[in-house]
């Protein structure tokens, strides 16, 4: 198995460069999403309805934008189109990011399946 050392702080940003091939997602997209992630992640443990609210507030996405030295036009596109893919739904970060292991190794498997037809 390859192994990929990262910090915290670049964790799912490197995550979701791996899965770019299967993601497509555009650099400005994919550090939005990280950093949703970093923060989802730290509050794991939060009631689900809290940490939605709390990680979709307009203070924490300011922090999040301003962090990342983006415009509100450029972060609020990236937003909409994480939403337009259902990346982000009106429950919060689609469960296919969420769903973190228990041992805290992020592990990548992909298995090809030969179709006969």
């Amino acid at each position: 198995m390859l192994q990929v050392k990262v910090n915290r702080g670049n964790l799912f940003k490197q995550y979701l460069l791996w899965l770019d091939p299967l993601l497509e997602l555009t650099k400005v997209e994919r550090e939005v999403l990280g950093a949703l992630l970093a923060l989802h992640y730290h509050h794991r443990a939060y009631d689900p309805t809290v940490l939605n609210d709390l990680l979709f507030s307009y203070e924490t996405m300011e922090a999040i934008r301003k962090k990342l030295k983006m415009t509100e036009k450029v972060f609020n596109g990236a937003i909409d189109r994480l939403k337009e893919r259902k990346y982000i739904t009106e429950e919060g970060i689609s469960k296919q990011f969420t769903n973190y292991p228990k041992d805290g190794d992020f592990k990548v498997q992909v298995k090809f399946v030969i179709d006969n037809g």
